[in-house]
């Protein structure tokens, strides 16, 4: 009867050690893969901070730190705890901060594109609407309306091409 107890026992430690290496990440790497790459140390971190803030607390309420250094600290604990934050919300949200760069400069580039095809007189030049110069040749562009780039002349308040005022009242 002892022995099939300690064979018991014994099967149940092998299971209870062994299930965390048998049952292993797919990766390889060790790391938990169930979160984001990175999440889980975050949280960690986040989580070391806020020991760190509570134990920072209770050091001062018991004479251990002075007011001063007890306010440096904080406010250097709070700061990190608040940039982690940041960043573990970033990453739930899946948020890569070079691809919001990219889609930004993309759009951008797309509006740019889009633009009314202005041509400069002298050199066919493409320009923006309130140029004043042509960018290609430096050449004087005539008074040009800023919405459609239609030229219009002095004392003019309205553009004759799309209704837009000339000029600030």
């Amino acid at each position: 009867m002892v022995i099939l107890v300690t064979v018991g026992l014994l099967v149940g430690l092998a299971i209870l050690i062994g299930y965390p290496l048998i049952k292993g990440s797919s990766d390889g790497s060790g790391k938990d893969t169930s979160e984001p790459e990175g999440l889980r140390e975050l949280q960690l971190r986040k989580e070391s901070v806020y020991a760190a803030l509570k134990d920072l607390e209770f050091d001062y309420r018991t004479g251990k730190l002075s007011e001063q250094d007890y306010k440096e600290l904080d406010e250097q604990y709070r700061y990190q705890a608040m940039s982690l934050l940041r960043e573990i919300e970033r990453t739930e949200e899946g948020e890569d901060l070079s691809d919001r760069i990219e889609e930004e400069v993309r759009a951008l580039r797309k509006a740019r594109t889009k633009a009314p095809g202005l041509r400069c007189p002298s050199c066919q030049g493409q320009y923006r609407p309130g140029d004043r110069f042509c960018p290609s040749c430096g050449g004087h562009l005539a008074s040009a309306c800023p919405g459609c780039g239609a030229p219009y002349e002095e004392g003019d308040n309205y553009c004759s091409k799309c209704g837009k005022p000339l000029k600030i009242v």
